[in-house]
């Protein structure tokens, strides 16, 4: 921590106080910087291989939004004007603090409708301020890039589960579905638009409304629609749940389908092809990082194969049940 502090002081000139360590991730530490001038976001990053270019791109694509009035928190330029440092070869950004609540979903607990409401109209506004950015964006990230990930651990998969085989061949059909869609032009998509990247006021009449949308890291180029699909899967059915709040799902649906601009309006078909995309791609992320772990530590995986499960496999069998034709007339009537 002390380096980090003295990191902080020699490149943004603040005088720190104190420094609090509030989320790690496999991508990301992230901070609240008590200083001088105020309190500040922090976020260092894990990779020391990110390209710069790309989190140019992001910080670029963040201060877009900020200037479109959507929620983001303002980046805090270095002493040397630029948007981020290094600290030992990772990255350092440095944002604006935003005052509010994490919104929170877990099992057999959901956030009120208004709030998954509002949510779904700040994702809409998102959206179009990004079909707006007039500039041309260099990420790391692309639309395929977890499902594509995951094929060069085939051989292990096929190894450790019964039904590997079976998973590998909804991949391939997923990646085709999605380079082959054309429905809608591609975009930044947020990517990652989960209640736990979103902010609420602290209270009264401020609590049910979105005061910060943060963890762009994922972002990619995409039809706004994987966001959308993402978002209703994940503001609307918690790990260890057997269903979706529907309410929830509806809520969030309701206030997207009113915001977003018209040429986006998806139809009930689209969003459950690619809820299952989402799904399916958060699963391999789940695959792909374990193996990776196992191997880094040297733990050997299972002898003896068995059937893959994830929260997200249950969650993309849920919704392939369910009749979205009527969630969409529930929202428009």
């Amino acid at each position: 921590m002390d380096e980090l502090i003295q990191k902080i002081e020699s490149s943004y000139g603040l005088s720190v106080k104190d420094v609090v360590l509030i989320r790690s991730s496999d991508d990301n530490d992230t901070y609240k910087i008590v200083a001088d001038r105020g309190i500040f976001f922090g976020r260092l990053s894990k990779r020391k291989n990110k390209d710069s270019l790309s989190i140019d791109s992001e910080l670029a694509f963040i201060k877009h939004l900020n200037s479109n009035s959507i929620p983001v928190a303002g980046v805090i330029p270095s002493k040397d004007g630029k948007d981020f440092t290094y600290m030992e070869g990772t990255p350092l950004v440095i944002f604006e603090w935003i005052d509010g609540v994490v919104g929170c979903v877990s099992k057999g607990k959901y956030l009120p409708s208004e709030k998954a409401y509002n949510a779904g109209r700040t994702l809409a506004a998102l959206h179009n301020a990004s079909v707006k950015y007039p500039n041309e964006c260099i990420l790391d990230r692309k639309l395929t890039t977890e499902m594509k990930r995951i094929e060069d651990f085939r051989e292990e998969i096929l190894k450790r589960y019964t039904d590997g085989k079976e998973f590998m061949k909804t991949i391939a059909r997923l990646i085709e579905f999605a380079e082959k869609y054309s429905a809608q032009k591609h975009i930044i998509i947020h990517n990652d638009f989960r209640p736990q990247n979103v902010l609420f006021g602290l209270n009264g009449e401020r609590e049910n409304i979105v005061v910060g949308i943060v963890d762009f890291d994922w972002m990619c180029l995409a039809p706004p629609i994987k966001d959308l699909a993402l978002a209703l899967v994940e503001w609307s059915f918690a790990d260890g749940d057997v269903s979706a709040d529907l309410e929830s799902l509806r809520a969030f649906l309701s206030g997207y389908v009113q915001d977003i601009d018209a040429k986006y309006i998806p139809t009930a078909q689209d969003v459950a092809q690619w809820i299952e995309y989402a799904c399916i791609s958060d699963v391999a992320t789940y695959i792909s990082d374990t193996i990776t772990y196992e191997e880094s530590q040297e733990i050997s995986g299972a002898t003896e194969a068995k059937e893959l499960r994830s929260y997200m496999l249950s969650k993309a069998k849920y919704f392939r049940s369910m009749d979205f034709e009527e969630i969409f007339r529930d929202i428009h009537q």
